[in-house]
Formats: structure tokens, C-alpha cells, sequence
């Protein structure tokens, strides 16, 4: 018995791929292929200076420095303010361009701020008469102002609603610590008249 269960055993397989239907050729318009453009395998160098416009076509000439998915890393050509663009927000041009790009991580310094804060010079004439306690808390408040100006730009340019709400609570307690420092002016004009 034991020599003739092998035997059926292959008479069976026999019998079933007999039934099989044989396995198509697959042709060439079978198959799917995938255009590869020739900036697939030229290399990028950053920073790219381009021109980049949003949804609402308003124009950016900005470097770029790097991306990361989702998001464009940029320094504004007009006055070296650096942030980031969600590529999102980008006309649909760019936005192409952008995701062909590589990932590139910005540099380490990207987030530092580049806008340079001017200190209350000595000699100007709108601070001859105020004492140091009012200019500096005045400086404060430029300073509180000028980053609320910034956080407004990043705003509208992403669609990231988690970012948003971040950088709304961020000029609200900007524009608290304003309230306070304009309140501690003029408590100590009150008080030292």
C-alpha cells in the first residue's frame, strides 16, 4: 500500500494541472509605466532662488533652503525673513515643483531670527526725554509687535489649522504682555508726575 499512495498522489496533480487553464502572456500595453522625467536624476543644490506664488497668485522671491514633506523652508528675498510656506497654500505650479524636489532639512540656524531688533540708540531725540524704564518697556513693545506682524504672514501662508490655532495663541499672549507693558508705562507717567 504504501508504493501506491505516492502513485496516486501524482496521478492526482497530473489530473489537476491538466484542468488548469494555461497562464496568459502578459504584452507590453498589459503593464503599467511611469513617465521619469530627466530632473529625477540631475541633483539639486540648495539654496534655489525661485519665485513662488500662492493660491491667490501673490508672488514670493525667496531662497529655498530646504523641504521637508509638506513644507517648503524659504528666506524672503526682500528682507532676509526667514519661515516656512506649507506647499499646500502654493499655486498648483509651484507646488509641483516643490514635491519634485528633495528632502533637504534646513540649516541649524534656520529659526533664528533674522530680523535685526534695533536698541534704543541714546542719542535719539525721541528718547532724550524718556527715562529707561518707559524706552525699554517701548522697545518691548516694537519688538512684541513686530513678531505678531510675522506670526499673521505665517498664518496665511499654511492651511495647517493645529499650526494656526498655535500661532493665534501666540499673538494673544503677545498682545497681552503688550496690554501689560502699555499699563506699567503709564502707571509709572502717573505716578512720577
Amino acid at each position: 500500500m504504501k508504493s501506491r499512495f505516492p502513485f496516486h498522489l501524482i496521478v492526482l496533480t497530473v489530473v489537476f494541472l491538466a484542468n488548469c487553464e494555461k497562464p496568459q502572456s502578459t504584452t507590453t500595453s498589459d503593464t503599467q509605466s511611469f513617465p521619469v522625467s530627466e530632473k529625477a536624476f540631475t541633483q539639486v543644490s540648495f539654496p534655489i532662488k525661485r519665485s513662488l506664488r500662492d493660491q491667490s497668485n501673490r508672488p514670493l522671491e525667496a531662497k529655498i533652503l530646504g523641504k521637508t514633506p509638506g513644507k517648503l523652508f524659504v528666506v524672503r528675498e526682500a528682507d532676509g525673513l526667514s519661515f516656512e510656506i506649507a506647499i499646500a497654500s502654493l499655486c498648483q505650479e509651484d507646488q509641483d515643483y516643490a514635491n519634485s524636489l528633495p528632502i533637504q532639512v534646513p540649516p541649524a540656524d534656520f529659526n533664528r531670527p533674522t530680523i535685526p531688533t534695533p536698541t534704543p540708540s541714546k542719542h535719539s531725540p525721541e528718547n532724550d526725554d524718556e527715562p529707561p524704564y518707559i524706552a525699554n518697556r517701548k522697545q518691548s513693545i516694537k519688538e512684541l509687535e513686530e513678531q505678531n506682524q510675522l506670526l499673521k504672514y505665517e498664518i496665511e501662508s499654511t492651511s495647517n489649522s493645529m499650526l494656526v490655532r498655535t500661532k493665534n495663541t501666540q499673538i494673544e499672549k503677545n498682545e497681552i504682555e503688550i496690554n501689560r507693558l502699555r499699563a506699567d508705562i503709564e502707571r509709572y507717567r502717573s505716578d512720577n508726575k
